[in-house]
């Protein structure tokens, strides 16, 4: 169902402050980049109860990200005390509610924060820069409300810059299946599958990698180590094993992580049903918009 987000543009552009919400919602959303605090700063939104969202690169992880999610009574007063304490984020979100004065308890935006950091790491698209918090006890009246507000803040999120609630492979509703066309690589005594989807390929969890890495193997081996680190793969037997689904920008990218050597992907990655290579499939999607 379509569902229309107004979005402010404070400067024009989308690298500056936003402010964001769904028609309909009690919900606001502010983003800004680090280096536009005194603007966020000026903004009401801030000066009300809330959850907030830090995020960055993970300098323990190449390629990584890192996040942390805060609340607060007023959530300037968090966000301006981590710019002085936390060195890794770029860049900042507010979510508040949106009407003149704060409807919003502790206990609201206790229980908020919980669920996003638990969607967060069940998610596993960046590193936490915390403990999980317990989620307080609430009535089920207050737990419904919530959890109606954080399904459309997940919506509005994405469009700011934050896709970390958000599954790589989003599910259809026909009996949970996946959309999107489905290739297989198999090489190297390994198999794997993964998702056309817009963003690029999606590995799925299950599918297997090499271990055998060649020596000169350099584009994905960082990713790769990564993925070990975070757990997405581990041994299993004598290959490794994907345990979560995950989104390469690229074919080669993903073709080069499975078979632990530099690899063309577009021609090793093939369409379950027709049998093209990924590069032929392309193509001839390609020539289908053009006709």
């Amino acid at each position: 169902m379509a569902e229309v987000v107004d979005l402010v543009l404070s400067d024009g552009t989308p690298s500056g402050l936003m402010i964001a919400n769904l028609q309909n919602w009690n919900g606001v959303i502010v983003s800004c980049p680090r280096t536009l605090l005194d603007d966020l700063k000026a903004r009401p939104e801030v000066h009300k109860a809330g959850i907030y969202l830090l995020w960055g690169d993970d300098p323990e992880s190449d390629g990584g990200k890192l996040t942390y999610v805060g609340e607060g009574d007023k959530i300037w007063d968090r966000i301006s005390s981590h710019n002085r304490q936390k060195d890794f984020w770029t860049n900042v979100i507010g979510i508040t509610t949106s009407t003149g004065e704060v409807d919003i308890s502790k206990s609201h935006v206790r229980y908020l924060e919980a669920l996003t950091i638990k969607q967060i790491d069940h998610v596993g698209r960046a590193r936490l820069d915390q403990n999980k918090p317990t989620p307080p006890q609430i009535n089920e009246s207050m737990r419904i409300s919530m959890e109606t507000f954080f399904d459309k803040m997940k919506r509005v999120l994405p469009i700011l810059g934050y896709p970390f609630l958000t599954p790589v492979l989003e599910q259809s509703s026909n009996e949970g299946s996946t959309s999107g066309p489905l290739f297989i690589l198999n090489s190297k005594g390994v198999e794997a599958r993964a998702i056309l989807t817009n963003n690029g390929l999606v590995v799925l969890a299950g599918s297997r990698a090499s271990t055998e890495d060649a020596a000169s193997w350099v584009n994905g081996r960082q990713i790769r180590e990564r993925l070990i680190r975070e757990g997405a793969l581990i041994p299993s037997g004598d290959q490794l094993e994907f345990t979560r689904n995950i989104e390469f920008s690229s074919a080669s990218a993903a073709a080069c992580v499975v078979r632990a050597c530099q690899s063309p992907g577009p021609i090793l990655w093939k369409e379950e049903t027709s049998g093209l290579t990924y590069k032929e499939y392309m193509a001839n999607l390609s020539d289908s918009t053009t006709n």
